[in-house]
């Protein structure tokens, strides 16, 4: 099997790129390399079928002058002044264009409110509310327990924000929710939860 070099050299050798020393060195392989001889001819042979071939001339093609060849020429010195005008409009078209293909954002109002889920859960309590900085820690949100799953839920509707808030259960004891991401101690050492809505 041959090698890719003696694969290299047969080609180079039939397009007469070898030195007269290489030359010699390749016919004298041949010789002894029938493989190599044989792959020559099926070169010869392929040479020669592409001879009779008739030869098509290519079709003329007009190349566009690049745009950037263009450009470059608004930049010779006697086009700077006169390009000033023309590239401020074409920057504040473009500006226009961008702006509009963006998606409008509504600004977020401070009235907007959001509705926010609270989930307490317990089998001993009778009652839960919730109390927070949303309504002065004063009114009382009720939780309505859910059958008999030991699980209170209520919705507020508050503004974007930071809300401080803890659960009362049966009017007495007040407890953090257990399920909040984060809790503030408050001035009397009491830990409250922390619920950030809208921001």
């Amino acid at each position: 099997m041959m090698d890719p070099k003696q694969i290299l050299d047969a080609h180079r050798y039939m397009d007469g790129e070898l030195s007269p020393s290489d030359t010699k060195i390749f016919e004298n392989l041949m010789k002894s390399e029938p493989e190599i001889s044989r792959y020559v001819d099926q070169l010869r042979n392929i040479e020669q079928s592409m001879e009779g071939l008739e030869t098509l001339p290519a079709p003329s093609v007009k190349i566009p002058t690049p745009t950037f060849a263009v450009l470059a020429g608004l930049w010779d010195l006697t086009w700077r002044i006169r390009a000033i005008p023309a590239m401020a409009v074409i920057l504040l078209f473009s500006a226009f264009l961008m702006k509009s293909m963006l998606p409008a954002v509504a600004p977020i109002s401070v009235n907007q409110q959001t509705s926010v889920k609270l989930v307490y859960f317990s089998t001993e309590a009778t009652s839960v509310s919730v109390v927070g900085n949303f309504n002065g820690w004063q009114e009382e949100v009720q939780l309505h327990p859910r059958e008999d799953s030991g699980y209170w839920v209520t919705s507020i509707a508050v503004p974007p924000g930071e809300y401080s808030y803890a659960f009362l259960i049966d009017g007495k004891v007040r407890v953090a929710d257990p399920t909040a991401n984060s809790f503030v101690e408050d001035d009397y050492g009491s830990r409250n939860s922390v619920v950030r809505v809208g921001i």
